[in-house]
């Protein structure tokens, strides 16, 4: 009888062997209320993350711009019982549809711009362009709330002035 194992080691794999062969791949919550680096191994080793949400509230990184239902298994911890048969459940195709949009989220993940390419990925989609695509966003914003507020405030002075 084959053995079968959790960890890499237990069926001779190496660690990116694991990731390679694996369809799908466990993306448990690190220590600081994220998962980082495992969800980045599986992404670059093009495996679909299962991810769970161990609370309402908490967010996946660049949750804002990446559609997270296209590339991975997200799935809260009251749903953990029905997860082997949800894992089951997907088509081939819906498999390889993953694995691609997958591949189009990758160059959120790395840092090229910073390191250089790492597969031939453009410089204007790495993480940093995420992160400065968000904090525009952020900024635009609040210039939207302030203007409101100013607006908001000229209202109430013209009032006061006319009463």
């Amino acid at each position: 009888m084959e053995h079968v194992g959790i960890f890499p080691h237990d069926v001779g794999l190496d660690f990116p062997q694991y990731y390679v062969k694996s369809l799908f791949c466990f993306a448990a919550e690190g220590r600081v209320n994220g998962w980082g680096i495992r969800i980045l191994h599986a992404i670059l080793y093009g495996c679909i993350p299962v991810v769970i949400m161990p609370f309402f509230g908490l967010t996946l990184i660049w949750e804002e711009l990446l559609p997270w239902d296209r590339f991975a298994v997200v799935v809260s911890e009251s749903e953990l019982n029905e997860l082997p048969e949800r894992l089951l459940s997907y088509t081939p195709q819906e498999i390889r549809e993953m694995r691609r949009e997958l591949a189009c989220a990758l160059p959120r993940f790395l840092y090229s711009s910073l390191f250089g390419s790492y597969m031939g990925e453009e410089l204007k989609a790495d993480a940093i362009a995420t992160l400065l695509k968000l904090v525009h966003a952020g900024l635009q914003l609040l210039q939207s709330f302030l203007v409101t507020i100013f607006r908001l405030k000229e209202k109430r002075d013209k009032k006061v002035r006319s009463d």
